[in-house]
């Protein structure tokens, strides 16, 4: 019984284990819905350190956040949308379910790769609104995150689109009264972007 039991808590660490990731980009772009900041930003992205399971991503970016109901325009803000996430790679998910699918054999390589990614993190982001009082937000996020890898052989690195989504439980300080969900509930969000 207890060799069951140990090699069912080892197995996904040895699976997992094997996959490294090829998309190493150090700078990108994306578009987040509902973050952070509980609006929509354009955030620019760092990535400071880069392993062979995983990356640490940062980034800063500038959000529209809407009032409440009805003044959505009249009582909007500003929002400076901070964050830092860890992504592990899960490796290649879909090629994995495929061949367990199907027994195909293709020799033509792909026009491009998914690779698959747990994300976890903390976020930040100070809120100015025209009418109500300030506010700062600060989030955690747990999620996933698919980048597709399109190669370009003609340039020294390939072209990596991501797309994320996620769930963000937050709490706020409590300086002003809006907010989008109760703080015990969190919000989900997404975002899709592109390595420079």
């Amino acid at each position: 019984m207890f060799r069951y039991i140990t090699v069912f808590l080892l197995l996904p660490t040895t699976v997992l284990g094997q996959w490294k990731y090829k998309s190493k980009y150090s700078q990108g772009f994306h578009i987040d819905v509902l973050g952070h900041s509980r609006g929509t930003s354009a955030n620019y992205n760092y990535i400071p350190y880069s392993g062979d399971k995983g990356f640490v991503s940062t980034s800063i970016g500038l959000a529209f956040v809407m009032g409440r109901q009805g003044h959505i325009f009249d009582q909007s803000g500003v929002g400076i949308p901070l964050s830092v996430t860890y992504n592990y790679s899960l490796g290649n998910l879909d090629k994995r379910l495929k061949n367990r699918v199907t027994r195909k054999c293709s020799s033509l390589p792909s026009k491009f790769d998914l690779e698959w990614f747990a994300e976890a993190g903390v976020g930040f982001s100070p809120i100015f609104y025209k009418k109500l009082s300030d506010e700062r937000v600060y989030s955690g996020y747990l999620g996933g995150r698919i980048q597709m890898v399109f190669a370009r052989p003609y340039k020294h690195n390939d072209l990596v689109v991501f797309i994320r989504g996620g769930y963000s439980p937050f709490y706020r300080t409590s300086r002003g009264y809006f907010q989008y969900t109760p703080s015990e509930t969190g919000a989900l969000g997404g975002s899709i972007g592109f390595g420079i």
